[in-house]
């Protein structure tokens, strides 16, 4: 194709090859530029596992990125070590070592950890890279649609007809519900009269804040749901724990907040750790 008179430059192609002796000093290198350090014992951990199981992209005679996808066993695989330069991202180059070690584990009925811990496990590593704000902004449109439908998912997966007291069937989730209650209480109050600071804190503040079992609580809830491993009495007693968990704090902290303190005016909020 010609542009004002000449021909448009192609792309440069991505070459993927499997790891070599010499690049591990350099994965090493970007890895701890990341933020996250690996090591060479632990690349060298991978390749011993799996020869074919960690690979370097290459445009020409320059490192661009790098994977990891280790078959483990017939059953189980990993993918890490995911790494691109700061100057070669967003070209699609990491995309594809990304489906190259897919395909690689492709036969295996799983890879990596679960859903829920894999994300997690990703935003303690995303938290120290240098780009964790650019990622907060392009993720936010996502958090907000996605995170509203989790939970209208959970919402429509409940029965409310196991909070009815009336029924002899649910009088055991209920019990279940204010132990449930009454532990989720205490402990929060114990965590908050814990805290030790030499400025004066209301502890019982820090406490109460800490509370609300919400949006955890209902992701666990409805995680156990879909699996099938909780029963309606136990569902029902989550749920109550949640929902008062929720509703008590902010009358709590507004009865505390607004009574007689025994040291000096303060700004509560200020106090509480982040």
């Amino acid at each position: 194709m010609r542009q004002g008179g000449g021909v448009a430059a192609r792309a440069p192609v991505l070459q993927i090859r499997p790891l070599e002796r010499g690049d591990i000093a350099a994965i090493t290198h970007w890895a701890r530029q990341e933020g996250f350090a690996p090591g060479s014992g632990d690349v060298a951990i991978y390749r011993h596992t799996d020869r074919q199981g960690i690979w370097v992209g290459w445009l020409g005679s320059e490192r661009v990125g790098c994977i990891a996808g280790v078959r483990y066993s017939s059953a189980y695989g990993f993918l890490g070590l995911y790494l691109v330069q700061p100057q070669w991202r967003g070209r699609g180059y990491g995309l594809q070592l990304w489906r190259h070690a897919l395909e690689h584990l492709a036969d295996l009925p799983c890879i990596g950890l679960e859903a829920a811990l894999g994300a997690f496990a990703a935003g303690l590593i995303l938290s120290r890279s240098r780009h964790t704000e650019a990622i907060q902004e392009t993720v936010k449109p996502l958090v907000a649609l996605f995170a509203t439908v989790f939970f209208v998912l959970i919402g429509t997966g409940m029965d409310l007809s196991v909070l009815n007291p009336l029924d002899p069937a649910n009088r055991e989730g209920l019990v279940v519900a204010a132990f449930l209650l009454a532990v989720a209480v205490v402990g929060k109050l114990a965590a908050g009269w814990s805290y030790w600071s030499a400025e004066p804190t209301r502890r019982l503040v820090v406490g109460l804040g800490m509370l609300p079992r919400g949006e955890v609580g209902l992701i666990f809830l409805g995680l156990g749901s879909q699996a099938g491993i909780l029963t309606p009495a136990l569902e029902a007693a989550i749920l109550l724990m949640v929902i008062g968990t929720t509703f008590l704090a902010p009358v709590l902290l507004r009865l505390v907040l607004a009574g007689k303190s025994d040291g000096p005016d303060l700004d509560p909020l200020a106090e509480v750790p982040t």
